[in-house]
């Protein structure tokens, strides 16, 4: 099944249409239209916000049904250097992991370096050795235990404020450029500012709120 199939699978049965998952994604309604007919290839940062929007998670969005093979290789996915970086974190080679995982060392090389990808199974493996979850593989999500604080719907009204502002700049400056951006461009350069947005705004709560009042994971 194709990504776009899924993604139309999954919208259905959180019985959203299209132009309540674009509001729910800030996303446009024809951009999602588009990517349910494979018009488009989205980016990750994109597809973990259907992702969230759905209550579904990235890895299972991601999921090939029948070959039980996940879709690591695909358009921007950060795999290659969350498996390295969690690697070298762990202190051993590629030769360890390849024995701990029954599988042949040139197959995490090829892993590491985005030629191929583990089945789902060897994924979950991958997730219980490391302690971290399948999403953070994919995404290099942060743990659910990372300590940051949640965003309140007032955050949540300001950042979509912010980002709206800063999006209706650019589309100001592309509209005089000689090569404007094509819409994926421009949606997938909004996803990532959105994340980038969400993050920064939970780091900042978590640094200016008094530690007597912080919820310590």
């Amino acid at each position: 099944m194709s990504i776009g199939s899924k993604i139309r699978e999954a919208r259905k049965a959180a019985k959203l249409t299209q132009v309540e998952l674009a509001e729910k994604t800030r996303l446009s309604r024809s951009y999602i239209g588009d990517i349910e007919k494979d018009r488009y290839n989205p980016s990750l940062s994109t597809l973990k916000l259907i992702a969230k929007a759905t209550n579904m998670s990235l890895s299972t969005l991601l999921h090939n049904e029948g070959d039980d093979s996940i879709s690591t290789t695909h358009n921007n996915s950060l795999f290659p250097l969350s498996l390295k970086y969690l690697r070298e974190q762990a202190n051993i080679t590629q030769a360890e992991l390849a024995q701990k995982l029954d599988v042949t060392q040139q197959a995490v090389g090829r892993w590491e370096r985005g030629q191929t990808s583990p089945d789902y199974e060897t994924l979950k493996r991958l997730s219980v050795l490391f302690d971290v979850s399948v999403d953070y593989l994919l995404d290099n999500q942060p743990p659910q235990n990372d300590a940051l604080p949640a965003l309140t719907p007032k955050d949540e009204r300001q950042i979509a404020k912010d980002l709206e502002n800063i999006v209706d700049t650019l589309n100001g400056a592309a509209a005089m450029s000689d090569d404007p951006e094509d819409e994926e461009d421009r949606e997938m350069l909004k996803a990532a500012l959105l994340q980038a947005m969400t993050l920064s705004k939970r780091i900042a709560k978590k640094k200016f709120t008094p530690k007597k009042y912080r919820r310590e994971g």
